[in-house]
């Protein structure tokens, strides 16, 4: 369960476009800077740049849980740029169609501009996983389907008792609507 913990982020733009206002109003730029500029901004918008959580991911493309104006979405990890696949887009971008002095005049002043869209929540992650393990019912023993755990006249142990109490949560987690299912003590 815990190498498998959905991840949760929070979405919120209003700082990457707080930065990319100020980087248009701050930066003398010429008709065709402002196109190559706006276009690599809005391509950033529209990928998302994603904060990377601090745990060790165990699969290649997790999927994660988006929160964006009060709903939640399912994504996967990889569909975003991370700060550093953003800034080579950027960079990339600008060198391609831009000339190499104004290129890097720009690039400095974009990546400057670069914020996470969306945030890892640990706390609602931590939670969730918390949730996750709470609703797992540990069982004490292994038993094999039919198999007595104690018989009649047997002396009920600690160890004997701990399995019944393990099932005993486990058959009230349980919707038994099947009629044909029988459970006896």
């Amino acid at each position: 369960i815990k190498q498998h913990a959905e991840l949760y982020y929070v979405y919120n733009d209003s700082l990457f476009e707080r930065n990319c206002n100020l980087f248009f109003k701050n930066t003398k730029l010429s008709k065709q800077e402002v196109v190559v500029c706006k276009d690599v901004f809005a391509t950033l918008f529209t990928k998302n740049i994603i904060e990377l959580p601090d745990t060790t991911l165990s699969e290649n493309n997790p999927h994660i849980l988006i929160e964006k104006n009060k709903t939640v979405e399912v994504a996967n990890l990889h569909d975003f740029y991370t700060l550093t696949q953003a800034d080579s887009f950027l960079t990339e971008n600008l060198k391609k169609h831009l000339d190499a002095k104004t290129s890097l005049r720009l690039i400095e002043a974009m990546e400057n501009s670069l914020a996470h869209t969306l945030t890892f929540n640990k706390r609602i992650t931590a939670k969730n996983l918390q949730q996750q393990l709470s609703d797992v019912v540990s069982i004490k023993d292994k038993n094999v389907k039919g198999q007595s755990i104690i018989k009649r006249g047997d002396v009920v142990n600690t160890e004997n008792a701990a399995v019944l109490q393990s099932l005993q949560k486990e058959i009230n987690k349980q919707d038994y609507r099947n009629k044909n299912s029988i459970i006896s003590f």
